[in-house]
């Protein structure tokens, strides 16, 4: 586990929080009315996005991880899974996403497993970059079994200046 000192993102000089596997740092931030501790820039940068939807009537509601998802039944791998947002549409419908800067095995096993045990419900991958070639490629084309959509946030968040 890496160590970086956040200084710069407000939690003060002095202070150091641990970073995850491929970097990412916690961020606690006021986003509309809520008050989140994002486990990374991109979920942040997510979240602006989603708020903006909001005032503009895009969505009615969203949540940053209200639900734990358990996978009771399964022996080895994941056997739990928290989706960083849940987005009450205009419709009503309930969409959950899920941003990834990148795909990993453990991944494509919740999204399989999220559908496998919760087949109503709606997932949403959100990637920061489309993986066109290479294994990152083909494990994303693997996820598009088990998910409603993919979408390239970080070419939306670049559009609008998040």
């Amino acid at each position: 586990m890496k160590i970086v000192t956040t200084g710069l993102m407000g939690f003060g000089p002095d202070k150091i929080v641990p970073c995850g596997k491929w970097g990412n740092r916690p961020i606690t931030a006021t986003v509309g009315d809520q008050t989140c501790r994002f486990r990374s820039e991109f979920e942040y940068r997510w979240a602006k996005w989603l708020q903006r939807l909001y005032y503009a009537g895009g969505m009615l509601s969203w949540q940053y991880e209200p639900r734990r998802f358990e996978f009771p039944d399964e022996l080895t791998g994941a056997k739990v899974y928290t989706p960083d947002f849940l987005v009450v549409e205009p419709s009503g419908e309930r969409t959950w996403h899920e941003c990834k800067g990148r795909l990993v095995g453990s991944d494509v096993t919740k999204f399989r497993r999220m559908a496998k045990y919760y087949p109503a419900e709606r997932l949403v991958l959100v990637m920061l970059r489309i993986p066109t070639r290479g294994e990152a490629a083909r494990r994303l084309a693997h996820c598009r079994k088990y998910v409603a959509g993919v979408i390239d946030g970080g070419a939306i968040l670049r559009k609008v200046g998040l």
